[in-house]
């Protein structure tokens, strides 16, 4: 359910009734409760432009001002910092968001999909390697080694092309 002028009306709406309602974290996050299993944690979500906006929109609503899109070297840094010229191959570069009340970031890294083969090299925001295994062991893995912390949960996201998948039963 999501309601766009109140965020206490948008949560998570079980498919069985008999599910009890998920918490709702987003308004503790708003309010800046205590929340301890949330201090010092790093989420990692890696996925394309839906999981990269979710993670914008729930900065925005989390009133995070600490949100940098990052280089794929360096997450410390911002990507002006380092000269990258605003065009569309800034939108797949990783993002961080960061809740200081929390020591609380999301990390939101772009992937192409799960495709068997490298199928990406005509798209305009393509920065190879696509395929999954080879980007995050070529991309990934060097961003973590030399930042300061590293994930807690990892999240894989395979994208909307995959949603007939569990819309239809296929």
């Amino acid at each position: 359910m999501i309601n766009v002028t109140d965020h206490n009306g948008t949560f998570w709406n079980p498919f069985t009734p008999s599910c009890q309602r998920a918490p709702h974290f987003l308004q503790d996050i708003i309010d800046r409760r205590p929340l301890p299993w949330l201090q010092g944690k790093t989420l990692l979500l890696v996925g394309d432009s839906v999981d990269r906006n979710n993670g914008r929109f729930f900065c925005e609503w989390a009133n995070s001002t600490n949100v940098r899109i990052t280089s794929f070297t360096n997450l410390s840094a911002s990507a002006n910092e380092e000269g990258l010229e605003e065009h569309y191959r800034v939108l797949t570069q990783p993002r961080v968001c960061r809740i200081d009340d929390y020591d609380f970031e999301i990390i939101t890294f772009f992937h192409y999909g799960v495709e068997e083969s490298d199928i990406w090299n005509d798209h305009h925001t393509y920065i190879p390697p696509g395929i999954l295994e080879l980007r995050i062991n070529n991309l990934l893995k060097p961003m973590f080694e030399n930042y300061h912390r590293k994930p807690d949960m990892i999240i894989l996201n395979s994208g909307t092309p995959h949603l007939k998948l569990f819309v239809c039963g296929v």
